[in-house]
């Protein structure tokens, strides 16, 4: 049975996709979550996110901004500010 429109829908992944969120790809047979439904901008459209991207995802958008990070830079699973402490802690490290 298929989600409503505008809601999550967890799926396995038939073929290697693109995760919206970060820059990792969903694998073949990996779980992932899909939405389809209307953007801001009232624009009809589609994402696909690991499952701890889209709850990143989730996190960041009820946390301190009206619209999530896209077109940034995300580790698999953080939101944008997770990814930029991951980032200080591995440049300190190195």
């Amino acid at each position: 049975m298929r989600a409503a429109f505008g809601e999550n829908e967890r799926r396995r992944s038939r073929r290697e996709r693109a995760c919206d969120w970060c820059i990792d790809r969903i694998s073949i047979s990996e779980e992932y979550m899909h939405w389809f439904g209307f953007s801001t901008d009232h624009d009809i459209m589609a994402s696909n996110f690991h499952v701890e991207c889209e709850a990143a995802y989730q996190r960041e958008s009820g946390d301190y901004r009206d619209e999530p990070s896209w077109g940034e830079m995300h580790y698999r699973g953080m939101t944008l500010y997770e990814t930029g402490e991951a980032q200080g802690v591995r440049e300190v490290s190195a």
